[in-house]
């Protein structure tokens, strides 16, 4: 994984509001880190298979994602994909006491980086 990456994630991912994050450079290892037992690397390596996959589907119907966002009952996954190739997941409870805006910051920071 790239050093730039590297210190990014070192940087960027101590929010205390993320319950867990994963990313992924092309043709690269996985990296992540969890705060919650059952968010494990081998659930987290999946689940961003899968939501690099939903991404690139939706390329297919003309739709360029940059960053999507899925809302679910206990859980917020904010996911970005450059076009390098190196991509990132952020996994935020769901509650309405917890400010995203940093998490946001944080992706957009990544898309730009």
């Amino acid at each position: 994984m790239s050093q730039m990456v590297r210190e990014f994630l070192a940087s960027r991912l101590t929010l205390p509001v993320l319950a867990a994050w994963g990313a992924r450079i092309a043709g690269s290892d996985f990296v992540s880190l969890s705060k919650y037992e059952w968010l494990t690397t081998e659930r987290l390596e999946q689940i961003h298979q899968e939501l690099s996959l939903a991404a690139e589907r939706l390329g297919r119907h003309n739709l360029r994602p940059v960053r999507l966002c899925w809302v679910f009952e206990y859980l917020r996954i904010y996911f970005a994909a450059r076009a390098d190739g190196t991509s990132l997941a952020c996994y935020v409870q769901n509650a309405p006491q917890i400010s995203v805006v940093e998490v946001e910051k944080v992706v957009e920071e990544f898309l730009a980086s």
